[in-house]
């Protein structure tokens, strides 16, 4: 038996839907797969906006093609799961630390989880590339010069 079998269910959350392929697939494969689609950007509790057409847009993300629920209602649901290990949690993108941390405290550590940390690092690119540089000896680091204006960035560009 592989690992894969001893899973029951399957829960993808996101914000802006780039993991739902993954749980589509895994609904043709016959997987039982729960969505949890964070319904307003300030859930994540890190500073995000949004345009009121650009939510419209994100939340109708696969309507229809995968059962979708409010990602803050499923954390708390999952909170009160009995057999935490037949669930794998998937957090699409680093942006989902703060439902992640909650998850990881209710003791479902089967998945990917995103941490404060991880989303630090994505902000913070002179910390990523050291960080990548200590753990990730194989990749070569692109040299980078960082630029203030749309003018700035053309010129650079034109000048390599």
């Amino acid at each position: 038996m592989d690992y894969e079998d001893t899973i029951k269910t399957w829960v993808l959350l996101t914000c802006d839907g780039s993991g739902m392929p993954v749980a589509h697939h895994l609904q043709l494969e016959g997987k039982e797969v729960i969505v949890g689609h964070v319904q307003d950007k300030d859930e994540l509790r890190n500073g995000d906006k949004e345009k009121p057409e650009d939510k419209e847009k994100r939340l109708q993300e696969f309507e229809g093609i995968v059962k979708k629920y409010p990602a803050d209602k499923l954390v708390k649901a999952l909170r009160k799961v009995k057999n935490k290990d037949d669930y794998f949690i998937f957090c699409d993108r680093n942006n989902l630390w703060y439902y992640s941390e909650q998850l990881l405290k209710y003791g479902l550590t089967n998945g990917i989880f995103n941490t404060t940390a991880d989303f630090d690092l994505e902000k913070e690119s002179e910390e990523a590339m050291n960080f990548v540089e200590e753990h990730y000896t194989d990749i070569q680091i692109i040299p980078h010069q960082k630029v203030k204006t749309v003018e700035e960035a053309r010129k650079l560009v034109e000048e390599s």
